[in-house]
């Protein structure tokens, strides 16, 4: 009888004492960045003074009979105390980065409490590249950075005023020191021109971040039609499989419709395919000319050069002749007469043109000489009663 009445007692005094604890809540608060945070503390019992503590430093104290004694404004308190216990509100205004931390009430001579404050931060969300163009049943790609955020905002898409499914498009962030940047990509089957939004948001924000892009759809040709009937067939759902390094973007994003990777448009590998092969063609055309050319510089140069050897060789040939000595001419002794008895031959010297006597001759001939003009030497005609001979020219 004696064990269970000190049992009731016991258990009476505990309840006591857990009903004279300092009571505080919220236990944990999260607040966005710049609003304000509030918590709560209450004790029943008589109590002298109340500490606030944010991150293990004292920056608000309350007295009972006094009320706070406020030294920085950022830091105020309300009194809600009724007749069975006291209870005072303590408010961080503006809430800064770096108040994120432990916060507590310490009421002295009898508990303390602490609580946790955590501070959100919104950043900016944007669609890079912005507006897209596409042709009717081809894939649309779309990518959506969020930068500066605390934590990692959480992103998701619309298409058209309608929300878009969460394997359709992949979310990664990077840590940088306190803040986060998140990149989203998006693949859409071009359908209808319509706008593309991103939204990002964290738990605290009313309403989310938003960046907007407009997905412009062209007309497929004929010859597309049939592809086009493929693309339908398959599964609305894009995965999409992105590696990405620390703050930089992905290196290879690989869209898939259910298990076969979608390959790049028709139209994209054409125009690729059309660009080269120009390339290649001028290339080669600049190639060609620069060879011809370089080929008719060299010919020029060489019919230049077999000229001048000519004429180099011409004048040589010419001043040697001018300066070699001897005879300017040769005599030309042949001559034909009527009749070949009697015949005279005459010899030139320098001295000038002379006829053998002869015995046999029956008639001496006359001679007479003169100078040419247009020839060197002298000129001799001969006279007989009997014969008439030829002259005879030097050359």
């Amino acid at each position: 009888m004696t064990q269970p009445i000190l049992h009731c007692l016991l258990l009476l005094h505990a309840a006591r004492g857990l009903m004279a604890q300092v009571q505080l809540w919220p236990m944990n608060a999260t607040v966005l960045l710049g609003t304000n945070a509030t918590f709560n503390c209450s004790v029943q019992q008589q109590w002298v003074a109340m500490a606030w503590l944010l991150k293990s430093d004292v920056v608000l104290i309350i007295t009972r009979d006094h009320g706070p004694a406020i030294n920085n404004l950022r830091y105020t308190a309300q009194n809600y105390s009724t007749a069975q216990e006291s209870t005072w509100a303590f408010t961080v205004i503006g809430v800064r980065q770096n108040d994120t931390g432990p916060v507590s009430c310490d009421v002295q001579n009898i508990q303390k409490q602490t609580a946790f404050l955590d501070v959100q931060e919104s950043g900016t969300v944007a669609i890079l590249g912005g507006n897209v163009t596409a042709t009717q049943g081809d894939l649309a790609y779309f990518q959506c950075q969020a930068l500066g955020w605390r934590p990692a905002p959480t992103v998701s898409w619309t298409v058209e005023g309608r929300a878009v499914n969460a394997d359709s498009y992949n979310v990664s962030s990077v840590d940088w020191g306190n803040l986060f940047n998140t990149t989203s990509t998006l693949g859409v089957v071009a359908n209808n021109s319509a706008p593309v939004v991103c939204r990002a948001s964290v738990s605290t924000m009313p309403a989310p971040l938003t960046g907007t892009a407009f997905m412009s759809v062209g007309e497929r040709f004929p010859l597309q039609t049939h592809r086009a009937a493929l693309i339908a067939q398959e599964p609305m759902g894009v995965r999409v499989e992105a590696n990405r390094i620390q703050g930089r973007e992905p290196s290879g994003v690989h869209w898939r419709y259910g298990h076969r990777v979608a390959k790049p448009s028709q139209r994209s590998q054409t125009v690729l395919i059309a660009v080269t092969v120009s390339i290649v063609l001028l290339v080669v055309i600049v190639i060609v000319i620069i060879i011809i050319v370089v080929f008719c510089c060299k010919r020029r140069n060489a019919k230049k050069s077999s000229y001048q050897d000519e004429m180099r060789k011409t004048r040589s040939q010419t001043e040697e002749r001018q300066n070699s000595p001897g005879k300017q001419g040769m005599d030309n002794l042949g001559y034909a007469t009527d009749n070949h008895s009697g015949v005279v031959h005459g010899q030139y010297s320098d001295s000038g043109f002379s006829q053998p006597s002869s015995t046999n001759t029956p008639q001496t001939p006359s001679t007479s000489c003169v100078h040419a003009s247009n020839a060197p030497g002298l000129v001799c005609t001969h006279h007989s009663a009997l014969k008439k001979y030829r002259q005879a020219t030097i050359v």
